[in-house]
């Protein structure tokens, strides 16, 4: 293929990625509808559990952390040798402003690729 060639299948290509993904979406949303439903219908009705043939339905319990005081949770994560509890990377929005103004993090290496970027005109 030619270079136009390859820029127009891509065009072509990621028209029909933007289509697919709004199909995702709308199915995405009426899946989440019909959860919400079903589980509205399950406790009216006082079900804990519920199914058919090849599908099965029933309540569990979750947890879900949400820090209300950063300091003293970094305070605790120190304190404790809890690294564990962060996710291992850092922001690079934040690291590439940092460094824009001067900064340097240490204990930070940057690597560096060649990224191909293309942008609709």
């Amino acid at each position: 293929m030619t270079l136009n060639e390859l820029l127009t299948r891509k065009i072509e290509l990621d028209n029909e990625i933007t289509l697919m993904l709004h199909r995702v979406r709308e199915l995405k949303d009426e899946v989440a509808q019909i959860e919400a439903d079903v589980h509205r219908k399950m406790k009216q009705e006082g079900l804990e559990k519920s199914g058919i043939k090849n599908l099965s339905v029933h309540f569990k319990q979750e947890i879900a952390p949400r820090v209300i005081d950063w300091a003293e949770f970094f305070t605790f994560v120190k304190n404790n040798e809890r690294y564990d509890f962060l996710h291992k990377r850092i922001n690079s929005r934040a690291f590439k402003n940092h460094v824009d103004e001067g900064g340097a993090l240490p204990g930070v290496e940057v690597d560096s690729y060649e990224k191909l970027s293309f942008r609709k005109v």
